[in-house]
């Protein structure tokens, strides 16, 4: 349950409201989260970080610890949660993965409607999630007090990682060797391949990429995350993001501290892009194609 402009501007306590609803309702309701949303601020980045964090909070508990992680993929594909969930598993470790929309926002075709689809995290894993080894959070942006991982090292002494999306070589081997560290199994020979493939693609393609420039826009752990890419392979990313961090230029240097060059502009809407844009590739830039 998210609150709305008009309840925050007020200042109403909709957590208490909620728990005076669910105290009359005798045990009948769902799980009911409330993830505040301030008004007039932030984004859906923002928001998406919010509910993960809230729902986190309401039904996350202690116990044992068992060798199991809690995976935060942030904001990628269905096709993406898939493939880690697949990776996990080549590894012989059990993740929650929180939230998992692959099935729900990319199932297959029904001959019935379902008004939910089926899938996503089930709760028992979510109220577990303080029982795990280690959370896995893809993000190097997310301020503590709505990171998920966060609360979990700071309520239940779970082990909190925090890394960028993994794209490109360097930023893989950071994930698979945390995969390593928590499975103690080695890094499954199939990925091994995998990395070779690519690391030979990389070769392949560098006289057509090396020195070009790429304009990136995105939410600011997917662009950073795009533009380490990017860097890895020789290109100049000049990152754009709509949202505002406080000096986000530093706080990115030591992810693109091997480019050779790099921008970095915040509060980005299109037409200043189209004017950066413009600046950067002059002669071949035309918005219209």
């Amino acid at each position: 349950m998210a609150s709305t402009c008009l309840s925050e501007t007020i200042g109403e306590d909709v957590a208490a409201q909620l728990k005076e609803f669910r105290s009359q309702s005798e045990g009948y309701l769902p799980e009911l989260i409330f993830a505040p949303t301030p008004s007039y601020v932030g984004s859906h980045y923002d928001g998406f970080h919010r509910a993960v964090y809230a729902t986190v909070v309401a039904l996350a508990h202690g116990g044992e610890k068992c060798l199991r992680i809690n995976l935060l993929p942030n904001m990628v594909s269905p096709a993406d949660i898939r493939y880690l969930r697949e990776i996990c598993q080549d590894f012989g470790l059990e993740v929650t993965i929180l939230p998992d929309y692959s099935d729900t926002l990319d199932g297959g075709s029904w001959a019935d409607y379902h008004r939910i689809p089926e899938g996503g995290t089930p709760l028992y894993d979510i109220r577990n999630m303080g029982q795990a080894a280690a959370t896995i959070e893809f993000s190097n942006f997310l301020e503590p007090e709505v990171s998920a991982g966060n609360y979990l090292a700071k309520t239940f002494d779970v082990a909190d990682h925090h890394s960028g999306i993994p794209v490109g070589v360097e930023a893989t081997d950071g994930f698979m060797h945390l995969l390593e560290q928590y499975s103690l199994r080695s890094i499954p020979d199939k990925y091994v391949q995998e990395r070779g493939r690519l690391l030979d693609a990389y070769v392949d393609g560098h006289k057509y990429v090396f020195r070009k420039k790429a304009l990136v826009f995105g939410d600011v752990d997917f662009a950073v995350s795009i533009g380490v890419f990017l860097a890895e392979i020789g290109m100049i990313p000049i990152l754009c993001t709509a949202g505002k961090a406080r000096n986000l230029k530093a706080k990115v240097e030591p992810f693109l501290e091997k480019a050779l060059e790099y921008q970095v502009f915040e509060g980005m809407d299109f037409v200043a892009m189209e004017e950066i844009a413009e600046k950067i590739t002059p002669r071949y830039f035309s918005w219209q194609q």
